[in-house]
Order: C-alpha cells, then structure tokens, then sequence
C-alpha cells in the first residue's frame, strides 16, 4: 500500500548584524625572505569540536612546539587561525590581499583540518561512532616532490587511510579548506581535512574528536614542515604528471557543466 504524502510548511525566524572578526597572526622569523604558511580556520557552527577546533589544536600544538624546541626555521613560519571561514573565507582573503609579498614569496600554504572519529548511522536512524578514524585526503600540488614529502610524511606517522588529490582537479578547482585562496593566489598547498557525516549540524561534539590521531598528525606536519624549509619554491612549483593534470581539467570542467545545467549558469564551483 502506497504510504500518503504530506506536505508542511513553516517559517524561520533570523536576523544579521554587522560585528568584527580577526585573524590571529604569529610567526617565527627565519633567515631568508621565503615563508611557510601553517593554519586553520577558528570560527564554526554549533559547538564546533571536530569543525574546527581538532585543526586549531594541531597548529596550535605545531607552533607551541616550534617555539619550545627554539627551531631556527631558514623560512619564515607564519601560523594563522584565521576568520570568517562561513562567511567566504574573508579572514584568508583579507591576509592575500593585505600581505600580497608573502604570498609571493610563499613556498607552501599548509592548512589542517577535522581531526575526526567515523561515525554511521545505525538502523534507528542515529549516529553512532565507529571507533575508527574517519579517513582523510591531503590536496597537494601536481607536483613529485610535494609527493614524496607529503607521502613520506604520512606514512611514517600512520596517518592511514589518507586519500591523496591535486589540489585543482576532480573535486573543483581548489581544495576545499582555506588553503584554496592560497592555491588561487600562486602558493603551493598541503591541505589536510576529513570528511565526516556530522561535519555541520549540531552532533558535532568534543567526543567525536579523534584524540589518538592529534599527535601522530601534529608530527606528521611538523615533519613535512621541517623538510619543506629545506627546498626552494621554484621546485615546489614545477609542473608534474601531464596526464593526470589533463584528466583534472576535463573533470573539472564536466563537473562545472552538470552542475550549472542543474542550478543555472550563476553557479560557480
């Protein structure tokens, strides 16, 4: 028997107001005029465990740690917590356009994010944690050196499963995290984020963080870090794989047009 369909309707109430948001800016200054770029965004919706304060506690971690060890870095490392990241990225837009020489001279943007617990919904309809972390994907350029480091990186901190894609290519045109106005802007990414079911609504809670994975990601990142002050951006920017790259434009640009087909020629992925 056909179940009968029902319709409902009701009304949200809301309002906007204008108000400040900052980006918070440290750095350790090295030897020469080349930076290395190390953050996540510190705003999100509901209680925001796993989006984004799992991704602050690595950086935060990364530049607490730096500064205890008393690195002395060849680069300049910036570490930024940055705002506004659901409101269009306007905390990374606004550091671009206000400090246009680094990122000229900026040789990796690295940006780390939802350090989370799988969870799958059971058969009454909530979610419940699998007690596996939930699987992660690094951007990197199209690049065999940003590779290897990034690979080596992962491997020798178990950070596994971690789903390697170009930070331009079958998912859009920039990585989804605020590296991508870096990667627009001309620096190099390393973006690390996970995906999980909860990621926006409010079962997002602190127990959903994976704790075992904060420090093996934090040495992880402070490894590839470390490796990355040691190359020139010169070798970080030349252009690897041919094939692959082709494959990415025409999947973006297949993606683009279904997308559009489907909600208008004003979308812009």
């Amino acid at each position: 028997m056909a179940q009968k369909r029902e319709s409902i309707s009701f009304i949200l109430n809301g309002e906007t107001n204008k108000t400040i948001t900052n980006n918070i800016i440290g750095e350790i200054q090295g030897e020469s005029d080349e930076y290395i770029i190390v953050g996540c965004h510190h705003d999100a919706p509901f209680g925001g465990a796993v989006e984004d304060a799992s991704g602050m506690a690595v950086v935060m971690a990364l530049a607490d740690n730096m500064v205890k060890q008393k690195v002395k870095p060849k680069k300049t490392i910036i570490f930024i917590a940055t705002a506004g990241h659901f409101y269009g990225s306007i905390g990374t837009r606004k550091f671009i356009e206000q400090f246009p020489k680094i990122v000229d001279k900026t040789v990796a943007a690295i940006h780390i994010e939802h350090i989370a617990m799988e969870a799958k919904e059971n058969s009454e309809g909530k979610l419940e944690l699998t007690g596996l972390p939930e699987p992660g994907g690094l951007f990197v350029p199209y690049n065999k050196l940003a590779v290897k480091l990034a690979t080596d990186a992962i491997k020798r901190y178990g950070l596994m499963p971690t789903l390697f894609l170009p930070a331009s290519g079958p998912l859009g045109e920039y990585p989804p995290t605020d590296g991508g106005d870096f990667f627009e802007a001309g620096a190099p990414v390393f973006n690390y984020i996970s995906n999980p079911v909860y990621l926006l609504v409010d079962e997002d809670r602190i127990e959903n963080i994976c704790y075992e994975r904060l420090e093996p990601t934090a040495n992880a990142f402070y490894d590839l870090i470390r490796k990355i002050d040691g190359v020139n951006r010169t070798d970080l920017l030349k252009k690897s794989y041919p094939l692959k790259r082709l494959i990415g434009k025409i999947a973006v640009w297949k993606t683009q047009k279904k997308v559009r087909k489907n909600f208008g020629p004003g979308v812009i992925l």
